[in-house]
């Protein structure tokens, strides 16, 4: 008898959305993905002055997050 898929873990979900959702979380909607705004943003390098929300997180968490991000 097959068995059944098990489901995916809260932790590998949250990760997943975060990842996704990245660039809206770590610097507002005037940088959605793919706009002009991010690209010119990025270029100028202006995303250096901004901490992030993740500076609090554990090392282990953000070494999910970076595995999640290069999926």
């Amino acid at each position: 008898m097959p068995q059944k898929k098990n489901p995916s873990s809260l932790k590998s979900h949250a990760l997943k959305t975060v990842s996704m959702n990245f660039e809206m979380i770590c610097y507002g909607s005037k940088y959605a993905k793919g706009t002009k705004a991010l690209a010119n943003f990025i270029h100028t390098e202006e995303y250096k002055e901004i901490e992030g929300p993740f500076a609090d997180w554990p090392s282990t968490m953000l070494q999910d997050i970076i595995a999640a991000l290069y999926r």
